[in-house]
């Protein structure tokens, strides 16, 4: 996969202008907290502490780990947008041959 390229504005992201700014961040995600897992549902809890996403910073976020033979892929329960829609994230960790 190629990188990113670099922003057009500014040389850090404080200095960029707002159109590379969201496309600085666009793509990117972190948080931390801990975790719990309910063997008989197949579910994984995050208790998000912080977030990059502000919104979810203090919530509970489920996702539904498996395994595809070397495959491992996470997708989330539907989350509300605040806008009547949902959305469902899936991400995917393989290795590198």
């Amino acid at each position: 996969m190629a990188p990113r390229p670099l922003q057009s504005s500014g040389g850090t992201l404080l200095a960029a202008n707002r159109k590379d700014q969201l496309a600085s961040l666009r793509g990117d995600y972190a948080d931390y907290g801990t975790w719990t897992w309910d063997e008989a549902t197949g579910t994984a809890t995050s208790h998000l502490l912080e977030s990059v996403w502000p919104n979810l910073r203090g919530q509970d976020l489920k996702t539904h780990p498996r395994m595809e033979g070397d495959r491992f892929i996470n997708t989330t329960d539907p989350i509300e947008t605040g806008t009547g829609k949902s959305v469902v994230y899936s991400w995917t960790w393989e290795p590198i041959r």
